[in-house]
């Protein structure tokens, strides 16, 4: 069994927390796209690409995105990889 685990330190003092006691936080981010505002709620479950179209399943369900070109649809999964 493999178990990843975090370093945390305090005062010059190392703390092992292991990965299954931590939990992930949420947060709800926002994009705007041609003046409609998308809500992806973290963590995301899945994202599937279909050249224009991006469908996004987080906590709340599925989102399906579709952009006029190409580059807008890479734009958007590059903001949703760096957050």
């Amino acid at each position: 069994m493999f178990f990843t685990s975090k370093i945390l330190v305090h005062n010059n003092i190392a703390f092992l927390k292991p990965a299954s006691i931590r939990t992930l936080k949420s947060s709800i981010m926002s994009y705007t796209y041609q003046g409609a505002i998308y809500s992806v709620k973290s963590p995301i479950k899945s994202i599937s690409v279909n050249k224009r179209n991006v469908a996004v399943t987080d906590q709340n369900g599925t989102k399906l995105i579709k952009f006029s070109n190409i580059n807008d649809s890479k734009d958007f999964l590059a903001w949703i990889y760096q957050a």
